[in-house]
């Protein structure tokens, strides 16, 4: 982590994060219930399937028009890397371009995707 991502990280202490059970926790705990919310509404995102990897592809984002072709091991040096338990393989029905979305372990590499 850098210095930004810090200074991000300590201004979850204000009210965006703030959910009604807070009442519940106190000090350390509560510090890491809202950092924990902000690293998974403002930092992460879910995805359940990849968007395409083609750029001209007129799909969306979400990865509707993704189908799954099944899963693979990791591959690639960076796949491995990774630490991708496994590497899911999609084609777009749009424009039938495959799309590889590896499944990373390492911290690290969810850091740098900001996918999981």
């Amino acid at each position: 982590l850098n210095d930004d991502d810090i200074a991000a990280a300590a201004a979850v202490t204000k009210s965006p994060y703030y959910r009604d059970d807070d009442v519940n926790y106190e000090g350390d705990d509560l510090l890491l219930k809202r950092l924990t919310l902000y690293f998974k509404e403002e930092v992460m995102k879910w995805c359940n399937q990849p968007p395409c990897c083609n750029g001209t592809c007129t799909g969306n984002d979400d990865g509707k028009q993704m189908e799954s072709k099944g899963m693979r091991g990791p591959i690639t040096q960076e796949e491995k890397s990774g630490g991708a338990s496994r590497v899911e393989v999609y084609n777009c029905t749009l424009c039938n371009t495959e799309t590889v979305f590896p499944r990373y372990n390492s911290p690290r590499a969810l850091l740098s995707s900001k996918r999981g």
